[in-house]
């Protein structure tokens, strides 16, 4: 579906970082069946990963880990029939596809500090994570200013608070990368101001 993407504020400005964008971390596509789903990226020869993640959870991933250390994580609701707060239930019934998208970087909290003074509407800064069946743990910070915040061309900001390799695993898809995402959107304008403030300026191409 196409993103509905309301104006900014005018006095919208670029955000003068003291921490870093590191690059893109992963995207999330939203399927009906993981089982599925991972036959499928399989059959085209990706090598799908699940991650020893331990306990219950009304969700179920796979991850598609890439040379670059960015990976696409297959994202499904065990029962999708079951309500849930879980901010990409509403979009269950627009189909499979993709839903979100990350960008990695050194601290969330300065970040959504920048992005509020910047006035892009952003969350508060939150952790999560899970517990790995071998004990470890892998923990991150996160800061939406994406979906869940109204403006789903937005990205959400994510912090490794625990070691990388925890949460995403070596990749055995060498020589693949993200290249970059396209966003559709009802208004290029709209969408504009919020990503060129945290981004910086882009450009047009045919």
């Amino acid at each position: 579906p196409i993103s509905s993407t309301p104006p900014l504020p005018k006095e919208c400005r670029r955000v003068e970082l003291s921490v870093k964008i590191r690059g893109f971390d992963h995207t999330i596509i939203l399927v009906h069946s993981i089982e599925d789903a991972s036959a499928n990226f399989a059959s085209m020869g990706f090598d799908v990963i699940k991650r020893p993640d331990a306990g219950e959870s009304e969700t179920d991933s796979r991850l598609i880990c890439l040379a670059d250390g960015s990976y696409l994580q297959l994202f499904a609701f065990i029962d999708q029939n079951k309500p849930s707060k879980h901010r990409w239930y509403p979009l269950v019934g627009n189909g499979e596809g993709w839903v979100d998208y990350s960008l990695s970087c050194e601290a969330v909290a300065p970040f959504a500090d920048a992005l509020k003074t910047a006035g892009i509407p952003a969350s508060e800064p939150r952790s999560g994570g899970k517990s790995l069946v071998d004990g470890r743990a892998w923990k991150v910070g996160v800061v939406e200013a994406g979906f869940g915040i109204g403006r789903p061309t937005m990205p959400f900001f994510i912090e490794d608070q625990a070691p990388r390799e925890n949460r995403v695993p070596p990749s055995r898809n060498q020589g693949l990368t993200t290249v970059g995402a396209t966003l559709v959107t009802d208004s290029i304008e709209n969408c504009r101001p919020g990503l060129e403030a945290a981004l910086g300026a882009g450009r047009a191409v045919p």
